[in-house]
């Protein structure tokens, strides 16, 4: 015991330094609700997204295939 009255462990450091058990799982229960929240919120996302990519994509094959053909009808006419 030291002259504060804190125990001192066999490292040196007195007992009260550090996180206990319950503070380390409590902070790793707080990562895993926000990670799952994160998980629920992309999980919303991405669908639209990648729909909206698919979209755009074709879009942008529609009007190549257009340029195309009007050159190719102006080239014949």
């Amino acid at each position: 015991m030291t002259a504060r009255g804190r125990w001192i462990s066999a490292a040196g450091l007195a007992a009260e330094d550090g996180f206990s058990l319950i503070e380390a799982l409590a902070s790793v229960a707080v990562m895993a609700v926000i990670l799952g929240a994160l998980g629920l919120v992309s999980g919303q996302w991405i669908p639209s997204w990648s729909r909206g990519l698919a979209e755009t994509q074709l879009a942008d094959q529609t009007s190549l295939a257009m340029e195309r053909m009007a050159a190719d009808i102006s080239a014949a006419l």
